[in-house]
């Protein structure tokens, strides 16, 4: 009997160090890693989406209206503290023509608190604040 409660107790104590690990994630974790996404009015009036996909130094970008634009943008992406810079390498029109590789770089701030990061580029996103929300 005694052995049946030191095994439980053993078994207990390993699940709750393995959920421990689990729900602190890993360290040094990429905080940008997923799918980000925002939505606004631009100034002529359309409503346009805008999707950001971070994955450990690598990003896609995606830019429509939900009906006839549609941009999408792949690159590379580092942070350092709330500064990042990013590097387009490919763009998208939609237009038949496939991935076609670019050669531009951009750069901004961002913040993030828990769901929500303030993302602010200064080329891509003009130089304005925009609330992206994680998925």
């Amino acid at each position: 009997m005694k052995n049946t409660i030191r095994f439980t107790g053993i078994i207990v104590l390993a699940a709750i160090i393995a959920f421990s690990f689990i729900a602190c994630g890993e360290e040094g974790e990429d905080p940008l890693n997923g799918t980000w996404i925002t939505f606004f009015t631009n100034g002529e009036g359309a409503e346009l989406i805008f999707i950001f996909v971070f994955d450990n130094g690598n990003f896609t970008f995606k830019a429509n209206d939900g009906l006839d634009f549609s941009q999408s943008y792949k690159g590379t992406y580092s942070t350092s503290g709330s500064n990042i810079s990013i590097t387009f390498t490919h763009v998208n029109n939609d237009d038949g023509m496939g991935w076609v590789e670019v050669a531009h770089e951009d750069s901004g701030e961002f913040s993030i608190n828990g769901n929500t990061m303030n993302l602010n580029l200064s080329g891509i996103l003009g130089g304005e604040t925009f609330i992206f929300t994680k998925q």
